[in-house]
């Protein structure tokens, strides 16, 4: 982590982009949104019906949504700050992970199980590069692992309508998990 930066403490430099791009998200998306409703798009293009899917969308899906979009567009920009060649692509294809998960989730199809492993795969890379050192915790880091956790949360929560002891169980797990992820991001800090 540099603490020496002018420009923004504790962010290492090489998060900057990721930051940038979580930063310009709602913008790129508002202005979509503009042209939707403006008329330049095609009414019957697959960007209407996308944004239209999202303002009908419930509550729960549309924060699942932009956990998702904020995770992606953070993984898809990790890669201009970091020089490994390896971990970029590891990072291009969560990225690209979270966004195909949120066009899922957008148009009704099948996206839990897909989204709980991809998120479960993501935090365990973090905690692991945390572990052993090869990358000390930051603010966009934990930042998007929160973003990640509550995406998880909002993954578990069984449908409308679901058995009360799976919601028991999704409840607990996602407990043990944030305190988990918490506790070895915290440690990673001091260490």
């Amino acid at each position: 982590m540099n603490t020496d930066s002018p420009l923004v403490i504790g962010i290492a430099p090489e998060h900057l982009p990721s930051l940038l791009a979580a930063l310009l998200l709602p913008l790129g998306l508002w202005l979509g949104a503009l042209l939707v409703d403006a008329g330049p798009l095609p009414p019957g293009g697959r960007i209407a019906r996308r944004y239209r899917a999202y303002r009908a969308a419930p509550v729960a899906t549309k924060w699942l949504i932009w956990m998702l979009l904020i995770t992606a567009v953070v993984h898809l920009a990790l890669p201009l700050g970091h020089s490994e060649g390896g971990i970029g692509l590891l990072f291009l294809g969560s990225g690209l992970g979270y966004g195909w998960l949120a066009v899922r989730a957008l148009d009704g199809r099948r996206w839990r199980p897909y989204t709980i492993a991809l998120l479960v795969g993501t935090l365990i890379a973090y905690l692991a590069v945390i572990g052993i050192g090869q990358e000390e915790p930051d603010h966009v880091g934990i930042a998007t692992a929160l973003v990640e956790l509550i995406a998880l949360g909002l993954c578990v929560i069984p449908p409308p309508g679901g058995r009360r002891a799976a919601r028991g169980l999704a409840s607990s797990g996602f407990v043990a998990g944030t305190i988990l992820v918490g506790a070895v991001i915290w440690v990673g800090m001091f260490a």
